[in-house]
């Protein structure tokens, strides 16, 4: 492996990832209501919010109403929300930059995925569980993907882009089929293809998941900052 230029990554744009990315390759998409701003739901369930005052948390309810579903906030800092009307749940998470280039990968058999793939994408992701992914994640992107007797059983893709910075994710292995290197392969085509872009890899992954943590690790990533994923909803009046 070689050293890249990644330093300490100190870009502040990396405590909020989403409000970068929506303030640069998600423009097109990102629904505005007042103080808050969120990708549409068929592409992805995150958003950021400029403030946590009464009108901001107004504007939050109202969207997550309107999407019937909870809002992802990812960042480096948590946020204090009233509980009144708001129910939010706050779980570790790390941030992991790209260190060191890993040896170039063998990139037989891996091709980059299209919008017709997008269905047979979303049904790896369902059996796979990489996190939230929609239908039209992948737009979001790019994808790779690994097929076998004309399956599609591994993928990897981007997903916030920002100022010389590509997060790294939705990275899926078939459970039958874990265990062979397909992950790791993907994982190092997705890396050489962002470095020949000029921008630098950074992925996510919850603080409790040892084992992914593990291999990042193994690829040249390393920890840069702890992150809160917080989901917030809407809560009952009877929980309220």
């Amino acid at each position: 492996m070689k050293d890249i230029c990644c330093g300490q990554a100190s870009d502040v744009a990396l405590d909020l990832p989403v409000k970068a990315a929506c303030e640069s390759a998600w423009r097109e998409w990102v629904e505005v209501r007042g103080a808050v701003q969120a990708l549409p739901p068929r592409i992805g369930q995150f958003g950021w919010m400029r403030c946590d005052d009464p009108s901001a948390v107004a504007d939050l309810k109202h969207l997550v109403v309107n999407r019937g579903r909870p809002l992802l906030l990812l960042q480096k800092h948590t946020v204090t929300l009233p509980r009144n009307g708001i129910r939010f749940m706050s779980t570790p998470a790390v941030q992991m930059v790209m260190q060191t280039r890993p040896d170039v990968p063998d990139m037989d058999g891996i091709s980059t995925l299209q919008s017709h793939d997008a269905e047979e994408m979303l049904q790896l992701a369902k059996i796979c569980k990489p996190g939230p992914f929609e239908i039209g994640t992948h737009l979001l992107g790019t994808f790779l993907g690994l097929r076998e007797r004309g399956k599609l059983v591994a993928m990897a893709g981007q997903r916030m882009r920002f100022s010389g910075w590509v997060e790294i994710r939705g990275v899926c292995v078939h459970p039958e089929l874990r265990g062979g290197g397909r992950g790791s392969g993907l994982m190092r085509a997705m890396v050489h293809l962002i470095l020949a872009g000029g921008a630098k890899p950074f992925l996510h992954t919850y603080r409790e998941n040892h084992q992914a943590i593990s291999l990042y690790e193994r690829l040249g990533f390393t920890i840069r900052a702890d992150m809160q994923m917080i989901s917030i909803d809407v809560a009952d009046e009877a929980t309220s």
